[in-house]
């Protein structure tokens, strides 16, 4: 003989197949569960959560907010949007409720089912409480149409000013120090992060802004300022990378620096320069391209760049003692040439700052 549970999951299957999606959430909860007393936990949950939903929107449209007080008549406005939107899913809710309760006291003694009686009064109680909200909904929506039109009013000029006040933030976030390469990698970090930080309180005040627009069914007031907040945070992830290439590229610098200059090789320098050419302008954006990050790492490298080949002039096999002695009278600095110093370093003729000599030393290696 099959066990209290296996009928009650037999009968609870049945409800599911007659109510189909209208009553899936309540079979799928009790799918889940194991034994009749979680059913009847979810049941009585879901009852709770019902009269909640049903007197706080009859209260709330009964309400009459003051003619200034727009949190209260935000408040009136949300639910009227709500009881008309949502009456659909909470009448689902409230059948696939009723159903599961009879289905929980027909599977229990005559005492015990008495608790389910007195839940099943309470879920009367919340369809007449709904009842109420939805028949009072027309005369709220009368009621809160003159404040309505006023507060609209209001609320646009608000979201006029706030977008004035976010085309100035966004020229300030174009200042910040971060877009100054004199700043550097370390301190551009820092500086990001806290951007990044101060942010949020615009963010937040951007979505207050947004709902009220929404609200007042005019939400394309607030694309503007959307959008300001959507560039100037992309432009800030292209500051990060951009600095993380010129981190990158100064790393590859002071590693070639160390290179024995019989072990140089000017194609493998230009190429690295070239890789970080490429990673740069992939990562930045045309609104970017002018910034001070941007054109002081672009200038760096291009000085690398011109470097490369001036280098792979100096170290062909052609170059004599006379040729390092121009270059050092050329450049107005002196150094231990290689043919005096085996152990010599490309860092020694990369601080000559070639790429402003490129003529002379063209000249000196011909």
């Amino acid at each position: 003989m099959p066990s209290g549970d296996d009928l009650l999951k037999s009968r609870i299957d049945s409800i599911e197949d007659r109510l189909q999606g209208a009553r899936d959430e309540a079979a799928k909860a009790l799918a889940s569960t194991p034994t009749d007393e979680r059913a009847a936990d979810y049941a009585r949950d879901e009852v709770s959560k019902l009269v909640r939903i049903a007197e706080t929107s009859l209260k709330e449209l009964q309400s009459q907010p003051s003619p200034d007080d727009l949190d209260a008549l935000l408040v009136v406005k949300n639910r009227v949007t709500f009881v008309h939107d949502e009456a659909p899913e909470v009448h689902r809710r409230m059948d696939g409720a009723r159903e599961l309760l009879q289905v929980l006291k027909e599977s229990r003694p005559s005492k015990e089912s008495k608790e389910f009686e007195r839940t099943i009064r309470k879920l009367d109680g919340a369809e007449s409480s709904w009842a109420d909200a939805k028949r009072q909904l027309p005369m709220t929506k009368i009621g809160i149409a003159p404040l309505v039109k006023k507060h609209a009013a209001v609320t646009k000029d608000k979201i006029e000013e706030y977008t004035q006040q976010m085309e100035k933030w966004a020229v300030e976030q174009k200042s910040l120090p971060f877009w100054d390469y004199k700043t550097g990698a370390d301190s551009a970090e820092d500086e990001i992060a806290a951007a990044h930080r101060a942010q949020r309180g615009t963010t937040l005040e951007t979505q207050r802004m947004l709902h009220l627009a929404k609200t007042f069914e005019f939400p394309h007031l607030m694309e503007r300022s959307l959008e300001i907040e959507d560039i100037t945070e992309s432009e800030r992830d292209i500051a990060k990378e951009l600095w993380q290439i010129a981190r990158d590229t100064q790393a590859f610098i002071v590693e070639a620096n160390k290179t024995k200059w019989s072990d140089v090789r000017a194609d493998v320098l230009e190429e690295g320069g070239k890789g970080f050419m490429k990673a740069m302008r992939k990562a930045a954006s045309s609104s970017t391209r002018t910034r001070g990050t941007y054109v002081g790492l672009l200038e760096q490298i291009k000085d690398f760049l011109s470097t490369c080949p001036l280098v792979g002039f100096l170290a062909h096999p052609s170059m004599r003692p006379r040729h390092w002695t121009k270059l050092m009278q050329e450049t107005g600095k002196t150094f231990t040439p290689p043919y005096e110093d085996a152990d010599m370093r490309l860092q020694a003729v990369l601080v000559l700052e070639l790429h402003k000599f490129s003529a002379q030393v063209e000249e000196i290696s011909d």
